[in-house]
């Protein structure tokens, strides 16, 4: 990486200890730097695992809604800083920030481990924009153990609501598999569309988790297809019924 990028200085801001120990910060920390023998203006940079995912599968509809959790709490975050504008819409991955849980089995994986992919080199600071916990503001340490709440919200510029409303359009796409299973969301998605006062990520992160709370159980087991839905009811009421012969 160039000595001067931006990727380079958030990766670098987001591996400092004080920034590690943030309940939401799960970007991928520097564990080691070396300087490019060639290119005194470059860096080398180690990191514990990077690794590209371009497809998802949900199999149950609690488990969209416990991804659709995991990228909104990224959003509110990178928004807490004063950086936007990592869900760009021309970005070849679902919202352009994804967040997943890794195998055990996989050598580049590891269960349990939220991370969050986003083009660092588009992200847009706003330092004038970043709220209390943000990369250089005091109040830093006070927001470890204590929801992020009534410390104000960042300015909902126009690079943070495209954040928002690329998430918001990957939502409505998701919702089209399932529309009755997933129908709880279809208010916030529409807020979330607008353009002249969407909720900001922390609010919408809220009102999600208290939608998905508030989901009847049997919404949330129901399969993100509603193809697969009636498979699996008519499996469980003896099979699928048969085709030709007795």
């Amino acid at each position: 990486m160039q000595n001067d990028s931006l990727e380079l200085h958030l990766l670098r801001q987001f591996s400092r200890p004080e920034m590690r120990a943030h309940r939401s910060n799960h970007c991928s920390p520097i564990i080691g730097t070396f300087d490019d023998p060639a290119d005194s203006s470059a860096t080398f940079v180690i990191t514990p695992y990077l690794a590209q995912i371009t497809r998802h599968s949900w199999w149950r509809i609690d488990s969209f809604l416990e991804f659709g959790a995991q990228v909104l709490e990224g959003i509110s975050f990178f928004h807490r800083q004063g950086i936007s504008n990592i869900c760009p819409r021309h970005v070849p991955l679902p919202v352009g920030l994804v967040t997943t849980r890794l195998s055990p089995r996989d050598i580049l994986f590891r269960r349990d481990t939220p991370f969050y992919f986003a083009p660092l080199n588009q992200c847009l600071v706003d330092m004038d924009s970043a709220v209390a916990g943000g990369i250089t503001k005091e109040g830093w340490k006070s927001e470890l153990k204590t929801p992020l709440v009534g410390l104000g919200r960042p300015r909902l510029t126009d690079s943070v609501k495209g954040d928002l409303k690329s998430f918001a359009l990957f939502v409505a796409d998701v919702r089209h598999l399932n529309l009755w299973g997933l129908s709880p969301l279809e208010g916030l998605l529409r807020r979330m569309l607008e353009d002249d006062d969407p909720p900001d990520a922390e609010s919408a992160l809220r009102e999600w988790n208290s939608l998905r709370d508030n989901t009847s159980w049997v919404k949330k087991n129901l399969c993100m297809t509603t193809r697969a839905t009636w498979e699996c009811v008519l499996w469980g009421f003896g099979g699928p019924p048969r085709r030709g012969g007795s």
